[in-house]
């Protein structure tokens, strides 16, 4: 037989229950709620009956104001009868008036961009402009204020008792003195129009000893003799009557290789207290059994850089 625990009793005999609390606040807000929901069922909208009875006339006048309340004459009404209209509207009409300054001001910032940009052209082609001009007066300075080195005074041969030679004169004619750097002077061969560069001068050439010559400068009475072997034979000076002497010959009579030119060429290379790289270069042609030079080579050859 299972065992029952021992039920409690009140005074009468009958059973004791005990009540939880969780159980009595759901009982609460059970009656709360079936008391609203019949407050609701009681409340809702039946058609009530006019305490009292309206005449027809008034009924249609009361019907008027509430069809013109609900449907406005029109947009004049609503903006100045209406304050929610009447603020809307003035609110699209500075969003207007915005739209408007904004499009203003773009106009205005693109016209004052293309000044600008027109400025910056011209204030760019002023610049090219004076860069130039500086360019222009440097370059005009310094060939104004250079050393120019001219050769010139050959005309022809001179005999002596052992080989020939020629006189030739080297000048300055700058408004500064120049350095003389490098000195080619002699006699070339070539078969062509184009003379090699002769050899360079001693160390012991005038040019050498004294390489600065200054502005005006003028170095008269330099000599060149014709290396032995371009003639055949010195020109041996012959006694005269009167006790003098005169020479065989008054021309070289050259031993080059067929179809070849004898040329005399000076180059002169030098530079001055500001600038440098000049170069200057003269060349005369040896015709065979002429006496006198003439200068050829044309630009070429003769120049003053």
């Amino acid at each position: 037989m299972p065992h029952l625990s021992p039920a409690r009793y009140d005074c009468d005999g009958g059973a004791m229950h005990r009540f939880r609390t969780p159980e009595l606040f759901l009982g609460c807000f059970l009656t709360v709620a079936v008391f609203a929901a019949g407050m609701l069922f009681v409340q809702w909208p039946y058609p009530h009956q006019p305490a009292y009875q309206i005449s027809a006339p008034a009924a249609q006048a009361e019907s008027k104001e509430k069809q013109a309340e609900s449907n406005p004459a029109g947009w004049s009404d609503w903006l100045l009868k209406d304050a929610a209209g009447f603020f809307t509207f003035g609110l699209v009409a500075v969003g207007v008036g915005q739209a408007l300054l904004f499009f203003i001001q773009l106009s205005l910032m693109r016209k004052g961009m293309t000044d600008s940009t027109i400025g910056i052209r011209a204030a760019r082609r002023s610049a090219v402009a004076t860069v130039a001009q500086a360019r222009v007066a440097r370059d005009s300075a310094i060939k104004l204020q250079r050393p120019y080195i001219f050769v010139f005074g050959v005309t022809e041969f001179k005999p002596a008792q052992t080989a020939f030679s020629i006189d030739y004169t080297v000048a300055n004619y700058g408004t500064i003195p120049a350095i003389l750097e490098e000195v080619f002077v002699g006699f070339v061969t070539s078969d062509t129009t184009a003379p090699e560069l002769p050899s360079r001068i001693g160390d012991d050439h005038d040019l050498c000893t004294s390489p600065i010559l200054e502005a005006g400068g003028v170095r008269r009475s330099l000599t060149s003799i014709v290396p032995t072997g371009m003639d055949s034979k010195a020109p041996v000076n012959i006694s005269d009557d009167a006790g003098g002497w005169y020479p065989a010959r008054s021309e070289p009579d050259w031993v080059v290789p067929p179809g070849h030119e004898v040329f005399f060429r000076v180059v002169v290379r030098y530079r001055g207290p500001f600038s440098s790289g000049h170069e200057t270069s003269a060349t005369w042609l040896c015709e065979r059994g002429r006496k006198r030079l003439i200068q050829r080579g044309g630009e070429d050859y003769n120049y003053n850089r």
